[in-house]
């Protein structure tokens, strides 16, 4: 928790903190860190990847409708003890050396 992470599947790869849900799950929050600009910008486009809450998606879109009412506009990492962001936050402070 607390190591940089990024959106994913978003046209930008917006920058923010890993932290876990109430829940146990680890999430990148960069919503937190977009300003009101940023986000009327990038709505749809989230909305297009899955990172923003699903739509209804009925001929006319009239409400929104949200599976899970604990952060849906963030990613979730659903099995993170066997994902690659912790590998990376290990070696973020180790510098690579090679023998000659």
């Amino acid at each position: 928790m607390g190591n940089i992470c990024h959106a994913e599947n978003a046209q930008y790869n917006y920058g923010g903190l890993w932290e876990l849900s109430l829940r146990g799950k680890l999430i990148c929050n960069y919503w937190q860190f977009l300003g009101d600009d940023e986000r009327k910008k990038i709505e749809l486009q989230l909305d297009e990847y899955g990172e923003f809450p699903i739509w209804n998606t009925s001929e006319q879109i009239s409400e929104q409708i949200i599976e899970d009412d604990e952060y849906p506009q963030y990613w979730e990492v659903e099995d993170w003890e066997d994902s690659d962001w912790d590998t990376e936050s290990e070696n973020e402070d180790t510098e690579a050396t090679t023998e000659e």
